[in-house]
């Protein structure tokens, strides 16, 4: 499995915050996750998650429910 995470930043202020996933034995196949950051810069309650496909002429993705999203 592979991974990595990021923030998104406006104005030098967290906005959200990001991470991905994928594994080895399935390529161009990967989840993004992104949280959105209140005010205060603590995250804000729920996670939108994306699988995505990426082949030579397209990207195709969808939301996951949160049950699908594990």
């Amino acid at each position: 499995m592979f991974w990595g995470h990021g923030w998104l930043t406006m104005e030098s202020e967290a906005v959200a915050a990001y991470w991905y996933n994928w594994s080895a034995g399935h390529p161009g196949r990967f989840v993004v996750k992104l949280a959105l950051f209140e005010e205060d810069e603590t995250l804000f309650p729920g996670v939108i998650s994306i699988a995505a496909h990426v082949d030579l002429n397209s990207i195709q993705y969808s939301i996951l429910q949160p049950e699908e999203a594990v």
